[in-house]
Formats: C-alpha cells, structure tokens, sequence
C-alpha cells in the first residue's frame, strides 16, 4: 500500500488499474503517491459565458454519443496547443534553466514524453436528452442555528431543479485545467489562467 492512502482508497485504486490502459495507470499511481496533477486553469459559466457554454455542449454531446474517443482526441489537441504555448513561451522568455537544473531543451524534452501532460474536467451531470425536474427540500440556515431566539421545529422550504438538465451543470459547474504535478509549477509561471482558457 502505498503512504498515506487508506485500504479502501487503495482497494478502488487498484481495481480501477486492472481495468486501465496505461496512460490511466500512470494517473491512478500519482494519486495513489498522493501527488495528484494539479489545477492550473478554470473556466466558469461567469468569466467567459460563450466559451463555457461551447466547450461543455461539445463534450456533453460526446458523452450522450458515448464518443469516448472524440472526447480524447480534443483532449489530446488541447495538450497539443498547450504544449506548444509553453514552448514558445520559454523562448520568447530566453529561459535557459527550468526546475530540477533542466535546461530548456532537456525540459522540452522531458514535457514532450509525459503522458497524459494535461487533463481537463468538464463536470456533466445531464447525461439524458430529456428534463427532469426535482424538489429539493432545504432549511434556512438560522431557523435552528446560532441566531435564533426560540426553540422552534424547523420548517423546510422547497426549491424545484432540474437535474438531467444542462443548466444544471452551468450554473454550478466550473471546467478545470490540470497539468502533470512535475510541470504544474511551470505552466503556472509561463502561463496566465488566462492564455489556457484561450487555447481550449
């Protein structure tokens, strides 16, 4: 087991790696060394609506297509475009020595063979073309707390949902970068949240 994982994480780990391919395997070890890739970039519905709502309709319909493979071929180009991005950054920059006493060319090097570099979370609940609306019972947050003067039963209030549907996700979602945790730091130094937003 490796340190600092629980039984049960590393049980669903290693079920999860018997099922991968290798690409896969390699992301499953970095969690299980509980060194996780890292988030570099994030895009919601608030900072950029029309890029938001392309990218997420895009791979919602792979998913209800269940174009698993669409799905990482773009994944795929955008690494491309990144990568490319970082390249060019490093020399418009004249950086000679990366992290780890890696020169320019070695950290290039090093970048181009690290599978999968990036990673990108696009939270989709709505995996149905049809709507579906739900009542979630909630109770506000001082009928029973700190601030309140009398001993009362609380009374729920109801707020109706739609949770197969893809306003759902957009309006509570936010898509996430991730990038290797060897590379993170330096996609963070080289590259704005900004110029990652613009390459997906």
């Amino acid at each position: 087991m490796e340190p600092g994982t629980a039984h049960t994480d590393e049980s669903l780990l290693m079920f999860l790696g018997r099922q991968a391919d290798e690409q896969t395997r390699d992301v499953l070890s970095q969690i299980r060394r509980r060194q996780p890739y890292r988030r570099v970039a994030v895009l919601s519905k608030a900072v950029n609506e029309a890029r938001y709502q392309g990218l997420y309709h895009r791979i919602r319909t792979f998913r209800l297509e269940e174009s698993y493979q669409q799905t990482e071929d773009f994944r795929k180009s955008f690494e491309e475009r990144l990568l490319s991005a970082l390249i060019e950054q490093f020399e418009l920059r004249s950086v000679a020595v990366l992290p780890g006493g890696n020169t320019r060319e070695q950290a290039v090097e090093r970048i181009q063979s690290t599978h999968p570099f990036a990673l990108i979370d696009v939270p989709i609940k709505a995996t149905s073309n049809r709507s579906r609306a739900e009542t979630l019972l909630y109770v506000p947050e001082d009928v029973t707390g700190v601030h309140a003067r009398t001993n009362v039963f609380p009374t729920p209030k109801e707020l109706v949902v739609d949770l197969e549907g893809p306003a759902f996700d957009m309006d509570i979602g936010k898509i996430r970068v991730y990038v290797h945790p060897l590379w993170s730091d330096v996609v963070a130094r080289h590259l704005s949240d900004e110029q990652i937003i613009e390459l997906l």
